[in-house]
């Protein structure tokens, strides 16, 4: 059975100063000055982790009714009532808030937080793990939320005061964090499809992230990736430009012309005959786009709205037909959508106003992919296509009557994107975005389609590619297909394996595993102690640790594999450069310290690297003795091999060798 967890290295903190101390408020819940930031992997976590320690008092949690009713109206998130509850009822309240909280600022909580340790007493003191993607943000959410609870444990605390409190605190602490989240669509879930296909990432900076280690890593910042073309992307967001790119390839696109005046746009549109689109030349995602433009008070008006958003602005004929999304990455159509103007349905009972309004609340409540589609206002164009239907915003529609509030039907002006089959479109449809997007050689594209019937070919009923899309907004089903696309169905891991070794020359395996890799053909990398080696050479001394060089070169596009040495004399830290090693071998005799040996106390963290499998040096009877608590018959490891000293590199060979035939590329 597993070990008790080894002694962590916390990192004292000062109090953050977006929470800071109410010397008036009692301190019934506090942190200990005890936590851990940890932007490696931990504790079997697949994402960065801010570890705290905190003390509660019983009486901070006997009534947390009032509070928790405002937290999730404040978050508009359904919790079970809890009137009552004890010290660790709190604790574990306070996680479920820091994981919605986050969340709603944009950053991906992939794994449920985590109880460490609970020890009972006055206060009660608990050791909390909270997944998360900054930590240091992560920490501000928990300290404001922790002050929270101290207010609201106040006696004779008047409700609108705890009301108004909860609702400034959260509105303040949202935007303080957002800035430290994903910003935009595509990034966050790129990382959960990543985490459910079991694909390793790292935010290196801002919205790029690296997806899988080494070799077979890839980038991705929103959908563009490091193999879209410079050129290709530039183009594409020109919107004039790509058209007639597309044209000179034969492409269908609608005709289009530059205006650089109202006066300009509204005689294009007259020799263009209309109804018209009115859009901005470069800007992406449907923004200041006006589509089914009849007369020229809404020409003028779309292209006062365009030319403040661009110095250009194209006046493109209006296409007929039913508008769909193909979804391109590397030459293969990967999904469809069809994208739905913006309106409501009528139930025969409310007016288009209340029916807009329970709209907008289910989308801003919901917990499916509704949450991420745009409210809607009776805005001027609302108003207009409201009046051609012969309506207004007080009409009721009959029961099942579609009510069209948007002319243009993209999701960012509030449409509803519809998933369709592969098998639903045409082969020719799926052929002509495949093409359009090989012309303009982009590896991932959005191709918007205007055709009557995705389900016929456009060579028969005519068809308009009216926009291709670089960077495209994908809607939720999508992003998981475009990744197994990227990595043809691999994981994007190489191969790794972690020595824990005394640090005396007669033991150095990791250096002989090293050389053996080499000899196989691959160019492995290596990190031991402050230094570190990509093939025969070595590239960096001095780094503070093989946990910051083992890091360093999961970055590196030539290292095929890696070896990771850990000097078992010092003492172990919490995180380890991956989430899960191929083999993990334990050589060497290690002192004991302070009544633990230094082996339990590596193997109680070592056990959450899941190994393939594990070579145990025998002849030292404390590394045996450990490894069989951890690695014994009860756990799910595929092998544990026993070995002696004379042995273990010769098995480890055999292993590695055994590791690159079977490690997806």
């Amino acid at each position: 059975m597993p070990i008790d967890h080894a002694p962590i290295a916390y990192e004292p903190s000062p109090p953050s100063p977006a929470a800071p101390a109410d010397r008036r408020v009692p301190r019934l819940v506090h942190l200990t000055g005890r936590h851990n930031k940890i932007e490696a992997y931990a504790f079997g976590f697949r994402q960065p982790v801010f570890q705290y320690e905190l003390a509660v008092q019983a009486e901070a949690a006997a009534d947390l009714g009032a509070l928790d009713a405002l937290m999730g109206s404040a978050l508009e998130t359904s919790m079970p009532a809890m009137a009552a509850a004890s010290p660790s009822d709190l604790v574990e309240r306070l996680m479920a808030w820091t994981t919605v909280l986050l969340q709603r600022a944009r950053h991906p909580v992939l794994e449920p937080a985590r109880l460490l340790k609970r020890q009972s007493g006055t206060p009660a003191v608990f050791v909390v793990a909270q997944p998360c993607l900054h930590p240091a943000a992560t920490q501000e959410v928990v300290l404001n939320l922790i002050s929270l609870i101290n207010k609201a444990s106040q006696p004779l605390q008047a409700p609108d005061c705890l009301n108004s409190t909860v609702t400034d605190s959260l509105s303040q602490l949202t935007r303080s964090i957002e800035k430290h989240g994903f910003n935009g669509f595509n990034t966050g879930h790129f990382v959960a499809a990543a985490a459910e296909l079991g694909l390793p990432w790292r935010r290196l900076r801002g919205q790029l992230v690296q997806l899988g280690h080494g070799a077979n890593a890839r980038w991705l910042e929103s959908s563009w990736t490091d193999r879209t073309p410079v050129i290709a992307s530039g183009l594409a967001r020109n919107k004039q430009a790509a058209a007639a790119l597309l044209r000179m390839n034969g492409l269908p696109v609608p005709d289009h012309h530059l205006a650089e005046s109202a006066t300009q746009a509204l005689r294009q549109a007259d020799a263009l005959g209309y109804p018209v689109v009115i859009k901005p030349v470069d800007r992406d995602g449907g923004e200041g786009v006006r589509a089914g433009l009849a007369d020229a008070s809404a020409v003028r008006a779309a292209f006062d709205e365009a030319a403040r958003l661009s110095k250009r602005v194209l006046v493109e004929k209006h296409v007929p037909g039913r508008d769909y999304r193909l979804q391109v990455v590397d030459g293969e159509v990967q999904g469809v959508l069809e994208r739905v103007p913006g309106g409501v349905v009528g139930n025969g009972r409310d007016s288009v106003r209340i029916l807009l309004e329970q709209q907008n609340h289910e989308r801003r409540t919901a917990l499916d992919d509704r949450r991420y589609l745009h409210a809607m206002d009776l805005d001027d164009e609302a108003m207009k296509l409201l009046a051609a239907q012969g309506l207004t915003g007080e009409s009721v529609p009959a029961e099942g009557q579609g009510v069209r509030l948007r002319s243009a039907s993209n999701v960012a002006s509030g449409g509803v994107p519809v998933e369709l089959s592969l098998d639903q479109v045409h082969a020719d449809n799926l052929r002509l975005a495949e093409r359009a997007a090989r012309v303009l050689r982009l590896d991932v594209a959005g191709v918007d389609l205007l055709a009557p019937d995705i389900g016929r070919s456009w060579l028969e009923t005519g068809a308009n590619i009216c926009e291709v899309n670089a960077m495209p907004q994908m809607f939720t089903t999508m992003h998981k297909p475009m990744l197994r696309s990227l990595f043809k169905g691999g994981n994007g891991r190489i191969p790794v394996l972690i020595v824990i070794e005394a640090a005396r020359p007669d033991l150095q395996v990791a250096g002989s595993i090293h050389q053996w890799l080499s000899r196989c053909g691959q160019v492995a990398g290596m990190a031991r102690g402050g230094e570190m080696w990509v093939g025969a050479d070595r590239v960096a001394t001095g780094l503070a640790s093989s946990l910051v060089g083992a890091r360093m070169l999961l970055l590196d596009p030539a290292v095929q594999a890696l070896v990771v040495a850990f000097d078992g004399e010092q003492a172990p830290q919490a995180s380890w450069p991956v989430d899960v090693c191929d083999v993990l071998v334990l050589h060497g005799a290690l002192p004991d310290t302070g009544g633990r040996s230094q082996w339990q106390n590596w193997l109680s963290l070592a056990q959450f690297l899941k190994p393939r499998q594990v070579l145990v040096n025998v002849d030292n009877a404390d590394c045996r003795r450990s490894a069989a608590a951890v690695f014994g018959p009860s756990t799910p490891v595929q092998g544990v091999h026993w070995q002696s000293a004379t042995d273990l590199s010769e098995v480890a060979h055999r292993a590695v060798e055994a590791l690159i035939g079977a490690t997806s590329v």
